[in-house]
């Protein structure tokens, strides 16, 4: 029996097989046919072969008509790109800048190369701006310490990195440039600090994206910490970090008091309106205070979309697949949590201040106007005490969910 199941597969594998090659054939045959009836039409309208193929022939014509309206296409973007930058840099307000990589991504027509950055910065030199290519760990880390690495350039990275320990910029000197992953690797980033505001970036104001982080191991012995930025200010859209442990063994202190650490696999906190945009974390989240989340500790006014967590989450209080705590302090109406999904285990171990475990599967702490909605979370939740949520642990002061759906198992002691 087992036999004749065999031979059965084999025929239809074989018949397969036989009718591609027959598809290709057919394939073959149109193409040629294709190819002798545009040579037949020349030859009718009087044109040779030779003088269609040749340096100044038709399609050598067509080709470089095509390059040309390519070009003025692009020049044509810029133009329209950098008279809205004029209108941003007089409006303060506006966090996230032009990011000029998006008309280089379309003219290269996926994968940026140093050619297309060469080309595309003879178009650049009439706004006294260019594009650098990012290859090595060494020039990664000359951004905003050295002249021809300014902490607001534009920078793509154009190979896999290893061995990056060391954070982009300063607390005072945030990163406000463009940074553009190009779809390439950091292999292991691995920080140890003891100081606040920890991640590749130690503060994003401008934009980073399509940045991929393989194996990061983050500890800090202060509070704000994730595997992008501590700190979110500006947008960081398709960024992924997988592999590894990102945790904070401290508090952050304002005004000299102990306001809880803010921890997450994308940024620390997201704060004054800034955007994290389809990004996706595969870490461990470990907070040894309050506010751990697996995109990001703490959303004050910010906004989150479309973002995936699969890492499990441990924390005391406030503690989220999503995020920690998320609330509208600054009444900007974006404080939102939108379409995101969560598979990793949620676990609250235990008081902090004596405050029972805030846990729930997309966010720990919802208040004061901050939305949460679309939501799906998967993974399930656990903690100390009696606020425990599938979706939100407390949710509370004007705050709205709505749209959102609970799988996971949700316990508590």
């Amino acid at each position: 029996m087992k036999c004749e199941k065999m031979q059965g597969k084999y025929k239809v594998n074989l018949q397969l097989k036989n009718k591609k090659k027959q598809k290709l054939k057919e394939k073959g045959i149109t193409l040629i046919a294709l190819v002798v009836t545009i040579i037949i039409l020349l030859i009718l309208a009087g044109v040779t072969l030779n003088m269609a193929l040749s340096g100044d022939g038709l399609f050598n014509m067509a080709r470089k008509a095509a390059t040309d309206y390519n070009e003025k296409s692009v020049e044509e973007k810029l133009q329209i790109l950098y008279a809205e930058k004029v209108m941003e840099d007089n409006d303060s307000n506006t966090k996230v800048k032009t990011d000029v990589t998006d008309v280089l991504e379309e003219m290269a027509g996926g994968e940026i190369t140093e050619e297309n950055i060469k080309e595309f910065n003879k178009l650049l030199e009439q706004y006294n701006e260019e594009v650098k290519g990012i290859t090595t760990v060494d020039e990664l880390g000359k951004i905003g310490t050295e002249n021809d690495y300014p902490i607001d350039g534009v920078y793509v990275q154009l190979s896999d990195i290893e061995q990056l320990s060391n954070s982009i910029g300063t607390v005072e000197e945030p990163f406000k440039g463009i940074y553009n992953g190009n779809g390439k690797s950091i292999k292991k980033l691995e920080i140890t600090a003891s100081e606040d505001y920890t991640g590749m970036f130690r503060v994003n104001e401008g934009t980073v994206k399509n940045v991929t982080i393989k194996n990061c191991q983050i500890t800090s012995g202060k509070g704000i910490v994730g595997g992008i930025a501590g700190e979110n200010k500006g947008l960081i859209k398709n960024c992924s970090v997988s592999e590894g442990n990102i945790t904070s063994n401290g508090c952050f202190l304002e005004e000299g008091q102990n306001v809880g650490s803010r921890v997450g696999g994308i940024c620390g906190q997201n704060t004054t309106e800034g955007l994290i945009f389809e990004c996706k974390n595969s870490t461990l989240i470990t907070g040894l205070n309050q506010w751990a989340g697996g995109i990001c500790g703490y959303n004050c006014s910010g906004n989150i979309n479309k973002c995936f967590n699969d890492g499990d989450v441990a924390g005391l209080f406030g503690v989220g697949g999503i995020a920690g705590l998320s609330e509208d302090l600054n009444e900007t109406d974006l404080c939102e949590v939108i379409d995101c999904i969560n598979n990793g285990v949620i676990e609250g171990k235990g008081k902090s201040n004596g405050k029972d475990t805030s846990c729930g599967g997309i966010v720990g702490l919802v208040r004061y106007e901050s939305n949460i909605r679309n939501c799906e979370n998967n993974g399930s939740v656990s903690g100390v005490g009696s606020c425990i949520g599938g979706v939100g642990g407390i949710c509370c002061r004007d705050a709205v969910v709505y749209g959102c759906v609970n799988r996971g198992s949700v316990s508590r002691t």
